[in-house]
């Protein structure tokens, strides 16, 4: 046995130690209701001891007194980085991010800001934080926390290095897939203003995310037009003809889960989005800067773009949009043999189908059928539903992914990695496989993050439709999103600055990922939090969750069973 597996031996049996003494949940206990957080449970009421348990109701009184214990406990606290950032030379911008997590996990995670997370958490406070039973005070400041990250998103993409990179794309598509010259999504805290080359998966559904939540945040009344500065609006303005320009509808990308290249239908689902979204948009005359700047742009677009206003190429390209998610969906990336890495039926980023209207925009588009939609919608909801892991309550991002795995944080693994990640993750097929092969032990890891994406989607959906599915699966998805908030005594393994080494998770958090270990074939299994807790996208979404929750509960005092 060499120095690293000796080290990996005693680091396993230190942390298993340490939880055959606490109350970590085993996986024997799949019977049980089980909550990481006995007081989450006692604020909750009485959950019945089965996890087929699906809540016809959560009373007004239970969801208080649960958000009450969360937030005195601090899980709704974000640790908030300020930078001044030059968006263009001399010209000084506050930006305001939240740290990705705050928990005992490496560095890395704690000192970079990723574009997705970043709106995904500004979207969720504007969303839900105004509902939350909480005072005023507390309310207002996560919207305003909400408001602060929105605009710095917005000015993270529009410094004068990211506005190049857009309009490098857009003259001359060839270099529009050189990692140079991808508008950066990614960034080193001291990178803000993407001066520097990340070396990072940038072709992914982050800015398209930032576009469709700042249109909808003016919409609302969160944002008013003023608040726009002039490098934002111009930023706005290059999103239609970049996608137009990459031909997004037949593109891969590395997805929301920055992995190897695919035609992906949930990132296309962002693309379109972002189009419609700013298609509408521009015929107001506040947005009338979309329709300038488009025909700024339209000289460097193929020759199918040379004819036709904003309105009427924007839904063209919907319509692209739509032929190839109505032939992908309910599938993420189908279109490949079944061998390939790239092939993938269920995979959690299908979550952004059943949010907003891109389903029956499909339906509107392509003249379906009128049931199309829902039908569709319940045929994703079916895939989920395949990665639900219900000794957890958390959803797999995806059959048979290894990404934190029993040994992503070990001597021997961490040796062999340096080779095959860039930067953090895999981007070729040849390193997606070379990972896959390293991480060989355990089971997918569980992801309450989704749990509390769709607890907080499905709520939103039931407030317009009135659906009773709809409402039963939000409040089943909250009540298993409850389950993941972290107790007392929690340990993992974590990459410090002194390298590997268990230690102790704060309770009162929510965690990114829940891990599957076993010691010996023989010794019991525990369910270990990841060491990224909390992690600010899940703090957000279930900010959103809990907030719709209590919104709910003052409409309707109970739902009968169907």
């Amino acid at each position: 046995m060499g120095e690293s597996s000796r080290k990996d031996k005693a680091l396993e049996e230190e942390l298993y130690d340490k939880l055959n003494a606490s109350n970590c949940p085993k996986t024997s206990d799949r019977q049980s209701n089980s909550f990481r957080n006995a007081d989450v449970r006692e604020a909750l009421g009485n959950m019945p001891d089965t996890l087929t348990f699906v809540p016809t109701t959560l009373s007004k009184s239970s969801i208080q007194a649960t958000v009450k214990l969360l937030d005195a406990n601090g899980a709704f606290d974000f640790d908030v980085l300020k930078r001044t950032v030059d968006i263009d030379p001399g010209t000084p911008v506050d930006i305001f991010v939240p740290r990705t997590t705050t928990g005992p996990g490496d560095q890395f995670m704690r000192n970079h800001t990723w574009l997705r997370d970043l709106v995904r958490v500004a979207h969720r406070l504007l969303m839900g934080a105004k509902y939350l039973p909480v005072s005023v005070e507390r309310q207002r400041e996560l919207v305003v926390l909400g408001k602060k990250f929105l605009l710095s998103g917005a000015s993270l993409m529009s410094t004068s290095s990211q506005r190049e990179r857009f309009e490098n794309s857009i003259k001359n598509p060839t270099k529009a897939e050189e990692r140079q010259n991808c508008p950066h999504v990614y960034w080193d805290h001291d990178n803000l203003d993407g001066s520097k080359m990340e070396d990072w998966m940038h072709q992914q559904d982050a800015f398209q995310m930032l576009a469709v939540y700042l249109v909808d945040a003016l919409t609302r009344g969160d944002l008013a037009i003023g608040d726009l500065l002039p490098q934002h609006r111009m930023m706005l303005g290059y999103v239609v003809p970049y996608l137009a320009q990459v031909d997004f509808a037949n593109r891969e990308t590395h997805g929301t889960w920055e992995e190897v290249r695919a035609k992906r239908s949930s990132v296309i689902i962002w693309d379109n989005a972002a189009i419609t979204t700013l298609k509408k948009a521009s015929a107001q005359p506040d947005f009338a800067f979309l329709r300038d700047q488009f025909e700024h742009w339209r000289q460097y677009l193929g020759q199918e773009f040379r004819s036709g206003d904003f309105t009427f190429i924007a839904e063209a390209l919907e319509k692209n949009g739509a032929k190839t998610l109505h032939e992908q969906l309910p599938n993420e990336s189908p279109t490949y043999d079944e061998s390939d890495p790239r092939f993938r039926r269920a995979d959690a980023a299908l979550m952004y189908g059943v949010e907003g209207d891109t389903l029956a925009r499909i339906q509107s588009l392509l003249g379906l059928d009128e049931n199309w939609a829902r039908t569709m919608q319940q045929s994703i909801y079916g895939q989920l539903q395949q990665l639900f892991d219900p000794e957890t309550g958390a959803y797999r991002r995806y059959d048979d992914d290894v990404y934190q795995r029993i040994d992503e944080y070990r001597h021997t693994t961490q040796a062999s990695l340096g080779p095959v990640y860039a930067c953090g993750d895999s981007t070729s097929t040849t390193q997606f496989l070379a990972r896959k092969a390293l991480l060989t032990r355990g089971e997918s890891p569980a992801w309450p993050l989704i749990t509390w994406e769709l607890a907080a989607a499905s709520g939103h959906r039931w407030m317009q439709t009135k659906d009773t599915q709809d409402l039963k699966r939000h409040l089943h998805l909250v009540v298993q999103g409850l389950r993941s908030v972290t107790g007392p005594n929690e340990w993992t393994i974590a990459p410090l600055e002194k390298g590997l080494s268990v230690t102790s998770v704060r309770a009162w958090q929510f965690p990114e990922c829940i891990q599957h270990i076993q010691l010996d074939d023989h010794g019991p299994d525990f369910r270990v939090v990841g060491p990224h807790a909390p992690l600010a996208w899940a703090q957000a979404a279930a900010i959103d969750a809990l907030g719709t929750a209590w919104k709910i509960a003052h409409t309707t005092s109970r739902l009968k069973r169907s």
